[in-house]
């Protein structure tokens, strides 16, 4: 029998070791990325086609190499930035494995070309499967250009597994934006298939790069941050409570300047919005968390993304205090208009117009069966999941229950959010956008596998801004959003334009709605069905009357009787319960009546 064990070769052990490195474009970007910061650059362009699956360019201004060290850059474990063991605990820049360009040249072809300021000529530098195939002087500007050309072509079973080019790119762009964030003083440039997507200025001015990632409006909605003790100190900008989103994509933190998943610092963060914003909203940061080096530690995972605390409780109440103390002190200082600076509050005005909704205080329109005037019939099929929640429940039982429903007396609306209504011999309390909720979810339902969902067109379209990314998800899915009665299209750089909404939405319509499904379609997986039925159960939340809307007594007749009429009454969309009852039996029981 012979033997089982053996010591691989150097190949597949390159490969292995790029494995850890090299999960997709994104990673050898934020690798190369990172080389040059440490090489104190102050202008970095980043250039991909195709998702960076066929091309990806990184140059930097920074000092270069001579032709020695670009040759001993492409061995395992070469490194410039540490020299023994104890180097590991103090480490100040951000790429010291030496493990990127190795790794990356084991899966892809790569060019290096690289420049000192005091050497007359550069070095070119081809490499094929690890191997280098020619090296050359060439006259070249300071600093480094890496190409990488043909990502996992030598390896197909990781080659299957990116993304489309659309996402991929995504990635690309959010680790370049996290950088730019982290890094204000350089100038930062991402350019996707001949698109310039950003360019920062590289003034050293955090709020003026964030206004050129994210964009004016966001940049006006935040507050900034600078707390301080002894040992640690917290700089940035967060969000006003006006200013949120459905997850924490738009949260990044680094520790002494370098950017890290972690989810203590997001935690603290959270935690000092929690009574201030809805259930699963979330604020918006930048923010760099210092702290001596020996209390962290990074070396955890070749990506160097994840990291350690020595006294994760102190961080997180330094944190958490001071973000907490910033709110309240910001929050209770009241406005002050000048009647000089209405351009400002335009400018405020214009912000809150599109990133918050504006809720109409009329909806009979969406209660009372609605036929518009302009309709145009989506004629694709839609099959979505079924709610079998209550699908064991007796037949007969759900019916009784419909008809004294549809047969209730309202009686008033309390606190402006629930109905209460009498039956027989019992009384009811109704939550009004949870019953509108549902009632809204199973007429859609129903007109999307009918084939009679109805769009209509907007006098004036919309024009919104987004970033890159969620123009690029959105636009992945147009199909999508357009079966849910919406016509949008791409409308230059990263802006779309809406000409038509579901009957449904009325004007309720803004960029905070796109935001949101963008932030929806990213967070749910592959699957086609769930997607639809997530977005419908999200448009029909959005479209639903809110809590504090006054109601005529009309509209909450129609509303219980629609809700009567919908196969599961119970419950809206979301499993929250819609109807709560008590029986005149108890009601005197309570009384001692009984």
């Amino acid at each position: 029998m012979t033997n089982r064990v053996i010591i691989l070769d150097d190949r597949t052990i390159s490969k292995i070791a790029a494995g850890e490195v090299v999960e997709r474009p994104s990673s050898i970007v934020k690798e190369l990325i990172e080389n040059a910061i440490d090489a104190h650059s102050t202008q970095i362009e980043i250039e991909i086609k195709n998702g960076g699956k066929d091309y990806i360019r990184v140059s930097d201004n920074g000092i270069g190499m001579s032709s020695e060290d670009a040759k001993l850059a492409f061995s395992r474990h070469a490194t410039s930035k540490i020299r023994q063991i104890k180097d590991l605990f103090s480490i100040k820049t951000l790429g010291f494995r030496g493990e990127a360009l190795p790794s990356i040249a084991s899966v892809s072809e790569i060019e290096l070309i690289t420049k000192r300021k005091e050497d007359l000529f550069g070095t070119k530098i081809k490499m094929l499967n690890n191997r280098i195939e020619s090296i050359e002087e060439i006259g070249c500007p300071d600093g480094t250009i890496v190409i990488v050309r043909n990502l996992f072509n030598n390896v197909p079973a990781r080659k299957k597994f990116l993304r489309k080019s659309i996402y991929e790119s995504g990635y690309v762009s959010d680790v370049t934006t996290r950088m730019a964030l982290i890094n204000p003083n350089i100038n930062f440039k991402l350019i996707n298939d001949g698109k310039t997507i950003f360019n920062t200025y590289g003034n050293n001015d955090l709020l003026n790069t964030i206004a050129c990632v994210y964009g004016k409006d966001i940049a006006a909605n935040l507050i900034g941050v600078d707390i301080r003790d002894a040992k640690y100190s917290l700089a940035g900008y967060i969000s006003n409570p006006q200013l949120t989103r459905s997850n924490r994509n738009y949260q990044t933190f680094s520790i002494n300047n370098r950017f890290v998943k972690d989810n203590i610092l997001p935690n603290a963060v959270d935690d000092s919005y929690k009574t201030l914003l809805p259930v699963n909203r979330y604020p918006l940061a930048v923010l760099n968390f210092n702290l001596p080096g020996d209390e962290v530690d990074i070396n955890v995972h070749p990506s160097k993304m994840e990291i350690r605390f020595n006294n994760e409780k102190e961080i997180y109440n330094f944190v958490y205090g001071g973000i907490s103390k910033l709110l309240r002190e910001t929050i209770n200082i009241p406005k002050i208009i000048n009647n000089e600076k209405n351009e400002d509050k335009k400018k405020e005005t214009s912000i809150n117009e599109q990133l918050m909704i504006n809720e109409e205080k009329s909806f009979i329109d969406n209660i009372i069966e609605y036929k518009p005037v302009f309709g145009e019939k989506i004629e694709e099929s839609v099959s979505f999941y079924k709610n079998t929640d209550l699908e064991g429940y007796s037949t007969n039982k759900i019916y009784n229950k419909q008809t004294s429903l549809t047969s209730l007396i309202p009686l008033s609306q309390l606190f402006l959010t629930y109905i209460l209504a009498q039956g027989n011999d019992e009384f009811f309390i109704i939550d009004q956008h949870a019953a509108h909720e549902r009632i809204l979810y199973e007429e859609l339902i129903e007109k999307y596998e009918n084939r009679t969902i109805y769009k209509q067109e907007l006098v004036s379209p919309l024009i919104f801004d987004l970033t890159h990314k969620e123009k690029s998800i959105l636009i992945e899915n147009i199909d999508l959003i357009e079966k849910l009665g919406f016509n949008i299209a791409d409308f230059g750089h990263d802006t779309i334009i809406v000409r038509t909404i579901p009957y449904t939405f009325k004007n309720k319509v803004n960029k905070q709605l796109f935001l949101d499904i963008a932030d929806k379609l990213e967070s749910l997986g592959p699957y086609k069905d769930e997607k639809q039925r997530d977005l419908v159960v999200m448009i029909s939340c959005k479209s639903a009357i809110k809590a504090n809307d006054k109601l005529t007594e009309i509209e909450i007749k129609t509303l219980l009787k629609k809700l009567g009429e919908t196969k599961y009454p119970y419950t809206c969309p979301h499993g929250r319960p819609t109807i709560v009852s008590m029986s005149l039996f108890d009601l005197e029981k309570r009384f001692k009546r009984r």
